[in-house]
């Protein structure tokens, strides 16, 4: 292997980080020159990038694809970047791209460029490596010399191929050439020589616009045969007398050339064109189905679903469980790569060759800073496919990387934001439970302390006074631990409502009885309807309404009004309890249902908070809503569905 370089100019390379960019072709030396390449930079820390060029004229074999997809994967594992352009010819797509980038060093391999035109144009302007030199005096053009390989194929194997016709093509051309021949005997009374070329020369354009630039130049050749033949005197006779006939053969050929590449590049640009457009396509329809998944589930049923649709081929995306063990994605039809060694050394190690003689096609999804997940393709299509449908493959693979580590992210935040719910619930918690046992702990224990110290000295008023503090403070406790552990029940989910028809009369009737004496000193209001019934849980329900109404009692004055409603609907039943006392906090009215709240000003010896807090849950549990208001006073609405209509009874069914 030799290395040349090419003078440059050093005052403006100064001016400007060196950058290195690299051409590959298809040919045997791809991959030693990338090895090249990937060594000197890994020596100089200058960043680089590797680029192959299609050329109309070019069309690599499959082994020449192979070659070159394999060279630019061997790049980017080196780290450089990698692209695939489509250009006229390979002098000018390395020109555009140096000064794209602002490259200061350019490397190739010392091998001609793909193209007949290249081939052509090396003739007048020198190899490629002249070539750069001129058009960018400014830049360093290394070649690096690569001895020819065990089978002496150093240059691309393409060439041949470029100019090989099918047996179709040639019929076909040479049917063109004779109804072509067949026209112009049918017209030559009423043509003269030079319109008859015209003739031939359309068949052999149309030659050309289908079949391309091989096919052109047989039907120009077969074209002068039967023109110099049939219509150039001495007829049958391929001497013609007059030199003219050699200018039309220069005319048609130039022509037929001309319009073969035209029609090459125009169908080189539309067959980019479609592809960026199908990847375009594929590309979104993956991210709008990632924006949308929920899961890694979600996930890899949407990426292996655009691997399948676009490239044909079956996929699986291998997760890491727990303990980093690479299984098969829940979506997966098989097993069969639930254990994949390769694909686990790749996960664990970053960079593992394949296995000998495996055809599987393994892709690391990466994160920010951990590998995410492997993606396993087993029938990837063709070894020689296409470096646009590579490159397709990988931004695949980072959408859905993308996404895990979305999902990642969102998982974290979401335990954070539990953790962080759970820390202030319990401190909410401790504060509430800590200041409503110490007050009436205060209270037992200073009345407990005065029977003890100074029995002797009260009377028996005063001991029974003190003794009912004592129970009243005593029976104040137990209503507090018994709604923080009903509370607890209804959120933990292990209370279900076991929902039935229940008398709107019985329902109300038990709760009004079970405050007794209290109730004595308020007026309390009923609108239930004789006959109504609606679907609850009873019990629930009616820890519910017994709720409402005690915190009705606590913030109404003596005489006050306590009202409760009921009404039934097809779909729906709602509980109404309202008071005409001092009303809702303003602006807090959906806070009144939370654990341990307490309303600006509220006294220190009220309740704990958690009997609204209960309602909540009991409504939740029925799926309803409850809601409150000021409407003259507090107004508090509970929201409940039913079914359409309660069976009727079986004595009431006619017989």
């Amino acid at each position: 292997m030799t290395t040349t370089e090419a003078p440059t100019s050093g005052v403006a390379r100064a001016a400007r980080e060196d950058r290195l960019l690299v051409w590959v072709g298809d040919n045997a030396s791809a991959d030693a020159l990338v090895r090249h390449a990937g060594q000197w930079v890994a020596n100089t820390a200058v960043p680089w990038t590797a680029i192959a060029v299609q050329t109309p004229g070019a069309t690599p074999s499959i082994e020449g694809r192979r070659r070159l997809l394999r060279a630019l994967e061997l790049a980017e594992r080196l780290g450089a970047g990698t692209d695939s352009v489509a250009a006229d010819n390979v002098l000018d797509a390395v020109v555009q791209r140096v000064r794209e980038e602002r490259a200061t060093m350019v490397m190739i391999g010392g091998h001609p460029p793909d193209g007949w035109l290249d081939e052509g144009r090396r003739h007048w302007l020198g190899d490629l490596a002249d070539g750069l030199s001129k058009r960018l005096p400014d830049v360093t053009v290394t070649v690096v010399q690569f001895p020819a390989s065990a089978d002496g194929t150093h240059i691309s194997l393409s060439t041949v191929d470029r100019w090989r016709l099918p047996w179709p093509a040639v019929i076909l051309t040479l049917a063109v050439v004779g109804l072509c021949t067949v026209l112009s005997a049918v017209l030559e009374q009423y043509l003269d020589a030079g319109t008859i070329d015209m003739i031939y020369l359309a068949g052999t354009v149309f030659v050309a616009l289908r079949l391309g630039q091989t096919a052109a130049v047989l039907a120009v050749i077969g074209s002068l045969a039967m023109f110099d033949l049939l219509f150039v005197p001495p007829r049958w006779s391929l001497i013609p007398a007059e030199t003219q006939s050699f200018f039309t053969f220069g005319v048609m050929l130039v022509v037929s050339l001309v319009v073969a590449r035209l029609v090459e590049h125009a169908r080189l640009q539309a067959r980019v064109a479609a592809a960026r457009a199908r990847s375009t396509q594929a590309l979104n329809e993956l991210a709008r189905e990632l924006v949308g998944a929920k899961s890694e589930r979600d996930i890899a049923a949407a990426l292996t679903a655009a691997v399948r649709t676009t490239f044909g081929a079956h996929a699986v995306l291998l997760l890491p469980d727990a303990d980093g063990r690479l299984q098969a994605a829940p979506e997966a039809d098989d097993a069969v790569v639930a254990a994949d060694p390769a694909a686990q050394r790749l996960f664990d190690d970053g960079d593992a060759p394949p296995p000998p003689g495996d055809g599987a096609l393994r892709l690391l999804l990466r994160g920010v800073s951990d590998p995410l997940a492997v993606l396993v393709l087993h029938e990837w299509p063709d070894p020689g496919t296409e470096p646009e449908d590579r490159r397709l493959l990988d931004a695949f693979a980072n959408q859905a990387a993308l996404a895990l580590e979305r999902q990642l992210f969102e998982r974290r935040s979401a335990r954070a934001v539990v953790e962080a719910e759970s820390e202030r619930l319990r401190n909410t918690l401790l504060s509430g439970i800590s200041h409503d046992l110490r007050t009436p702990l205060t209270t037992i224990i200073g009345s407990a302390t005065s029977l003890r110290e100074q029995h002797a000295a009260l009377d028996d008023a005063r001991r029974a006074r003190l003794l009912d503090g004592i129970v009243d403070e005593a029976q104040r406790m137990h209503a507090s631990m018994s709604d923080l552990l009903e509370l607890t029940r209804l959120e933990e989910g292990t209370v279900h409502p076991v929902c039935e028809w229940c008398p709107t009369d019985e329902l109300v009737g038990e709760v009004i009885e079970a405050f007794g004496e209290r109730l004595r000193e308020r007026q309390v209001r009923t609108q239930l309807g004789p006959e109504t019934i609606v679907w609850c849980d009873s019990r629930l329900v009616q820890q519910l309404l017994f709720n409402l109404i005690d915190n009705a009692l606590r913030h109404t004055r003596r005489g006050g009004t306590i009202e409760i409603r009921i009404e039934a609907q097809a779909q729906q039943w709602s509980l109404v309890v309202s008071d005409d006392g001092s009303g809702l906090p303003p602006g807090h009215e959906a806070d009144i249902f939370k654990k341990f709240f307490r309303a600006p000003g509220e006294p220190a010896g009220s309740r704990t908070g958690l009997g609204l807090a209960i309602c909540a849950a009991v409504a939740r549990l029925h799926g309803g809503r409850i809601e409150a208001h000021n409407a003259g006073g507090a107004r508090f609405t509970l929201t409940l569905p039913q079914p359409a209509a309660p069976p009727v009874p079986a004595d009431e069914v006619p017989a």
